[in-house]
């Protein structure tokens, strides 16, 4: 499974129907309409299991509205199959797991628990980030 950064965020220059995809997706995760989520994503309706909301401030992905509304636990592991990551953060800096844990839903937390990098992974992926930075 793979996603595509789109590379800009404002939804006044993308293209209305990815737009309304990114709006049917998250519109149906927050409604916590998990046979609409998941058909979307299987579909190829919508992007990616990691898209949020275009034009949205929270960055809520369907994982993160899994966690939020403290959805069963089949529905997380099958997001996560289809391609979610348990380590991307919302606008606010949570992962789906410390939104889990904040509302108090306990049947979440072993499938969001983002798994801990080693040394080298970390260093790894610091390294990624400087450069990312000095590319932007």
């Amino acid at each position: 499974m793979s996603a595509e950064w789109p590379g800009i965020l404002d939804p006044e220059v993308m293209n209305e129907s990815l737009v309304e995809s990114s709006h049917r997706l998250a519109d149906a995760a927050k409604a916590g309409r998990w046979d609409v989520v998941i058909d979307l994503l299987e579909s190829g309706q919508t992007q990616d299991a990691n898209q949020w909301r275009f034009g949205g401030t929270s960055w809520f992905t369907p994982l993160h509205q899994a966690a939020w509304l403290g959805a069963p636990v089949e529905v997380a592991e099958r997001l996560i199959r289809l391609g979610a990551w348990r380590s991307l953060r919302t606008a606010d800096g949570a992962r789906a797991v410390d939104l889990a844990r904040k509302r108090g839903h306990h049947h979440l937390l072993e499938i969001l628990a983002v798994p801990e990098l080693n040394a080298q992974e970390r260093q790894t992926f610091a390294a990624w980030d400087r450069h990312l930075t000095a590319l932007i």
